[in-house]
């Protein structure tokens, strides 16, 4: 079946079970894609960082918020503007998400 979390859950269901996909506003994302894609763009370019570990955070594109139709839908503007204000604080580095590692 893959990977079933850190996947848009909304979209995953919503040919199957379209009744609950609507109730589903977000997901947190893991973007295993973009972590993939930002290694072999390194790799090409000789510059992996071996031996090192790498944290890809909302701005790296790492992590994310899953934006679909049903956030759209169903989330007052306001609480879709504050969210856009703190991705954007993140992304630009005003605000420091603390980490276990």
């Amino acid at each position: 079946m893959g990977d079933r979390w850190d996947s848009d859950q909304a979209l995953i269901i919503e040919e199957t079970n379209p009744d609950q996909a609507k109730v589903i506003l977000t997901s947190m994302l893991k973007n295993v894609d973009n972590s993939m894609y930002r290694f072999f763009q390194l790799n090409s370019e000789g510059k992996v960082p071996w031996g090192t570990n790498e944290l890809l955070g909302i701005a790296e594109g790492g992590v994310g918020l899953a934006l679909n139709k049903y956030y759209e839908e169903n989330t007052p503007q306001d609480v879709k503007d504050k969210m856009a204000e703190v991705i954007k604080k993140v992304t630009d580095g005003e605000i420091t998400v603390k980490t276990v590692f």
